[in-house]
């Protein structure tokens, strides 16, 4: 939670803004950053952008508007997180899912399936390719809870290996640079 002290001469007025991203996700993901900067060879599994310098205000998703400040876009292993350059592109995925673009944002994919946040809840949800083609029940996709938790847990720690589907994980670069670097 942030705080913003208005300059008001009488009283001081206080507006509080709700924040997305805890401080330790940002850390996190700064710290990955520069560990995967100090390898050339790193680009092939993974790349987290530094921060957007300009951001659409219609983003409608405040939790990706807030991760866009950290960083504009990410590709880790399977794993793709929008810029704020391709971002709005890409909304027509939301158009295609019970509730369309009202209850739906689209801010990335694994392999190729999209990534949504749910505009009432704030949670993350991957959809499945079948969910397209008629098969609307829970099977069709899953929820991954909070985006600072979906970060934390399935980008940057041990649930990266749910996301993989019939692969070899011990084959998969992004998760044995998560072991090298201890995260897993």
């Amino acid at each position: 939670m942030k705080l913003h002290y208005n300059n008001v001469k009488h009283k001081p007025k206080i507006t509080i803004e709700k924040t997305y991203m805890n401080t330790q996700t940002t850390t996190l993901l700064n710290k990955i950053r520069q560990t995967l900067e100090t390898n050339p060879s790193n680009i092939t599994f993974g790349k987290i952008n530094s921060a957007a310098y300009k951001i659409d205000n219609n983003i409608i998703a405040p939790e990706y508007s807030e991760f866009l400040r950290v960083s504009n876009g990410i590709r880790c292993g399977i794993t793709e997180l929008f810029s704020a350059e391709y971002i709005k592109k890409n909304q027509y995925t939301a158009e295609h899912i019970d509730g369309g673009k009202e209850l739906w944002f689209c801010i990335g994919q694994v392999l190729y399936q999209p990534l949504l946040i749910n505009l009432q809840n704030h949670n993350v949800y991957l959809f499945y390719n079948s969910y397209f083609y008629d098969d609307r029940t829970e099977n069709s996709y899953r929820n991954l809870g909070k985006f600072d938790d979906f970060l934390t847990d399935f980008i940057f720690g041990k649930r990266y290996s749910e996301l993989i589907p019939d692969i070899k994980i011990e084959y998969d670069k992004w998760y044995i640079f998560l072991k090298e670097i201890h995260l897993i």
